[in-house]
């Protein structure tokens, strides 16, 4: 029997995407004032940070590598903080899904050194700010297979074979 590629266990599969910022955009900010960009995981913990004066377009700013699954951890929170002399107040903050942008990528058996570029547009604040956001996506790597066994509706318990006697 012929090995069967990777790729075709991959719905069954819980897959880890290394991620890494290195471009982003943020519009339609005071010029005189002292911002900061976060990008933080649903559990707070900051994935990417830059500090800023006014509008910002940054290259490879403080690049930061981080990791998602696509079984639970593929939500981040996009945050705009205003920064002062020794405090920073958040102003608006939203969360956001990269799920769809891992399941667009197709698994391949050996794509190592590869990677994608996604290029996320979020409005925050009902619209007052525009954050455009580049994330690098290197391809998954699987970390392990889940599945759930659901026995049928009608599924009737019976005595185990070795507890038969004739």
């Amino acid at each position: 029997m012929p090995l069967r590629p990777k790729w075709v266990y991959v719905p069954l599969a819980i897959s880890e995407y290394p991620c890494e910022v290195p471009n982003i955009e943020v519009l339609n900010l005071e010029k005189t004032k002292t911002f900061i960009f976060r990008l933080e995981n649903k559990m707070g913990r900051k994935l990417f940070s830059q500090t800023f004066k006014g509008n910002i377009t940054a290259s490879n700013a403080q690049l930061r590598k981080f990791t998602f699954d696509n079984g639970t951890s593929h939500t981040v929170n996009f945050c705009l903080c205003k920064k002062k002399t020794f405090d920073k107040t958040l102003l608006t903050e939203k969360e956001f899904d990269l799920l769809p942008y891992f399941e667009a990528i197709a698994f391949v058996d050996d794509a190592s050194g590869s990677y994608q570029r996604v290029t996320v547009d979020v409005r925050l604040d009902r619209g007052q700010y525009m954050v455009t956001v580049t994330i690098q996506i290197d391809y998954p790597a699987i970390v392990k297979y889940n599945f759930d066994v659901r026995p049928e509706k009608n599924f009737t318990h019976g005595n185990h074979p070795s507890l038969i006697h004739k």
